[in-house]
């Protein structure tokens, strides 16, 4: 009798204090974990005058997002699933099937792809920048199931008029300060410094359809600046140098036509 007595209370014991080994074997997130995230085909990845370090995509795009996982845990792992969470209400995306791998074995790494719709102003704010975590789900040694997790919050949307402005300003970026030799090319581009300083400040201010205008304006004469600069019917302020210089080049000839004609031997 004591003997089954004793029996039922080992294995009672045992039972009890599976899961607590089994949580004391589990591994850290250190151990096994999102070794890198990264959002693809952004709208714009940069900084940004109003919202700082920003991952943008505009409302209605798709976004994607590029899970690298390391399997560091000891063991082989099963994935059972991935998504990203946002701030926004119904801000929920979770990895298709097919998206990930099914397993990774020990030290291997994988690839998880999660794609979504970004969603528009009635959902989200393009004001402020947006906070996500990144959650990868695997089952471990004797069906446990943990989480690896990243979070990031440099997530924006940008409306339209954010998205050209940005465009805009991009462009102007790229080209940077021209070298420009003509007078009304060194006008537009003054212009378009003043434009683009406007913008900065609309932009700044989050008063995007303004900034916009102004950026675009800002290119717009900045790329006739550089397109006159190159065309010969602007060049009419050098045309006075160059008559000039064909002036002395004519006085040049004829000077030495008349030494010529004065040192030449006389006909007999």
């Amino acid at each position: 009798m004591v003997k089954r007595y004793v029996l039922a209370v080992v294995v009672v014991l045992a039972l009890l204090l599976a899961p607590v080994s089994m949580m004391a074997l589990a591994p850290a997130d250190a151990e096994a974990a999102i070794s890198h995230a990264l959002w693809l085909n952004t709208a714009y990845r940069g900084t940004d005058p109003l919202l700082g370090s920003v991952q943008a995509y505009e409302a209605g795009s798709t976004a994607t997002l590029q899970v690298l996982v390391l399997n560091n845990a000891g063991s082989a792992v099963t994935l059972k699933g991935a998504k990203v969470k946002f701030d926004w209400a119904g801000g929920e995306y979770a990895a298709a099937a097919g998206s990930y791998p099914s397993a990774l074995a020990e030290g291997e790494t994988g690839t998880i792809s999660i794609s979504f719709t970004v969603p528009g102003e009635n959902a989200t704010s393009h004001l402020v920048p947006h906070g996500y975590t990144v959650s990868v789900e695997y089952q471990w040694l004797g069906g446990l199931v943990l989480s690896w997790s990243l979070s990031g919050s440099d997530f924006a949307v940008y409306s339209a008029d954010q998205n050209a402005a940005m465009d805009a300003r991009q462009k102007m970026a790229a080209i940077g300060t021209p070298a420009l030799n003509t007078t009304g090319s060194r006008e537009l581009a003054a212009k378009s410094a003043l434009e683009r300083q406007m913008g900065e400040q609309a932009y700044a201010a989050g008063r995007l359809p303004e900034a916009r205008e102004r950026y675009e304006q800002a290119y717009d004469y900045l790329d006739r600046a550089i397109k006159g600069d190159k065309d010969p019917n602007t060049l009419k302020e050098v045309e006075p140098a160059g008559r000039l210089l064909l002036g002395i080049g004519m006085v040049l000839l004829a000077f030495g036509v008349i030494l010529y004609a004065w040192r030449r031997p006389a006909a007999r």
